[in-house]
């Protein structure tokens, strides 16, 4: 997949720990920040042109909008009582301002299909990873689990299972995508695509599987109707359809939590509700967080005060299983506009926008399929307040966007 001399020729200390950092994301990503500061260091020997920089942090593209994001986090500390909450907040959303800068100021001679293919390697080292742990522990612990290792926060036991299913559904579709378009290497992406989409359906999580449910079909659907006929593809999407519902329909545990996730948003009860279940809980908290963004639409309670806010409006309204786990908004969107506004919500919407529109404009899948997992798993979990998500969402987002517009360039391939 990568020619290696050519690499070693080519690559400066910037490529390399660009690399280093996507290699870790999925394994050791409380490792990512201490790369990311040996990464800025390697500006002081490869920096990029001014006139490039200046050209980058327009408001057509998304790099600015990040730093912008990283702003209203710090404007938002002067309506915030918990400064310690704030503070310790600031300085895990650092990755927004940290990585438009570096990625604007150096010059990386990485290839889109260096960066795509180190992604899937790095989720096939996690992935195994995680098998390996699963067949051991079955192994030496029967009477616990047995084969319930390879499933839910067992399988997925390197970080969150929503936020492992969502890289893993982003690898499944860009490993099918790489399929159309690589030939030589056509087999290999076929059985990474069947891995992740494997893997993805085991964590059991449900907005990882919404989410691949919902992108797959018509990228799919394009993709072949594009490389072969519409009758091919309409028959592979319900194929899809059908393999999702057998899936889902085999497994009692699996088919047990779609029908809860429906039957708490149907049945859900926003007051003197005690359920701790997913769905009812979320449910709870996206009606919590609206009413608070109702109230403060401008500015938020404060960069600090989103947790104490919630947890005290909750509280009022008798809603004790949340309050006891003192959860967040479970929905970026939601979590934004509770803790900075229209304030936070506006740059953190134009960063997502923007990078949309590059891969409309410079017709790039891999981009489009990118901004639209990201956008999709927002709505059902807060990515950007835990370094899991956060650093990768920046890094990936920000990193394929200046790649594709780099695409004229000679070194570029996209």
């Amino acid at each position: 997949m990568m020619n290696l001399k050519q690499i070693a020729n080519n690559w400066r200390l910037p490529d390399y720990g660009i690399i280093l950092l996507i290699l870790i994301f999925a394994v050791w990503n409380k490792a990512m920040p201490a790369v990311m500061v040996l990464c800025a260091l390697t500006l002081i020997a490869v920096r990029n042109d001014t006139k490039e920089i200046k050209k980058l942090f327009s408001i057509r593209y998304p790099f600015v909008w990040f730093v912008l994001f990283f702003l209203a986090h710090v404007s938002g500390m002067l309506n915030t009582t918990n400064t310690e909450f704030g503070v310790a907040d600031i300085g895990m959303k650092a990755s927004l301002i940290a990585v438009p800068i570096f990625l604007v100021s150096t010059k990386l001679r990485l290839k889109i299909k260096h960066i795509v293919n180190t992604y899937l390697i790095a989720l096939l080292i996690a992935v195994l990873v995680c098998y390996s742990y699963a067949v051991f522990r079955s192994i030496d612990a029967p009477e616990d689990n047995h084969f319930g290792y390879f499933t839910e926060s067992y399988f997925s036991f390197l970080m969150h299972r929503s936020y492992f299913a969502t890289y893993l559904a982003l690898g499944a579709l860009i490993s099918i995508v790489r399929f159309f378009d690589d030939a030589k290497w056509r087999n290999y992406y076929f059985l990474l695509s069947v891995v992740f989409l494997v893997s993805t359906v085991l964590t059991f999580s449900k907005a990882g599987i919404l989410i691949l449910l919902v992108l797959i079909v018509p990228i799919g659907y394009y993709l072949i109707a594009k490389h072969y006929k519409r009758g091919y593809a309409v028959l592979t999407v319900l194929f899809f359809i059908f393999a999702f519902a057998v899936g889902i329909g085999s497994s009692d545990r699996l088919s047990s939590r779609f029908e809860l996730m429906v039957n708490g948003f149907v049945n859900h009860q926003s007051t003197s509700n005690t359920s701790f279940e997913s769905s009812a809980s979320r449910m709870i908290m996206w009606t919590t967080s609206l009413q608070l963004f109702s109230e403060h639409p401008f500015v938020g309670v404060g960069t600090g005060d989103v947790r104490d806010a919630l947890d005290q409006r909750n509280e009022e309204l008798g809603n004790l299983g949340v309050v006891e786990h003192s959860l967040n908004s479970h929905n970026q969107y939601l979590n934004t506009g509770v803790q900075l506004g229209l304030v936070g919500l506006l740059p953190m919407f134009f960063a997502f926008l923007t990078s949309f529109a590059i891969a409309i404009r410079k017709r790039n899948l891999i981009l489009f399929i990118t901004t639209s997992t990201f956008v999709l798993t927002m709505l059902f979990e807060s990515f950007l307040e835990t370094q899991a998500g956060l650093i990768p969402v920046t890094l990936f987002l920000l990193l394929l966007s200046l790649k594709v517009l780099e695409k004229d360039k000679e070194h570029i391939q996209t």
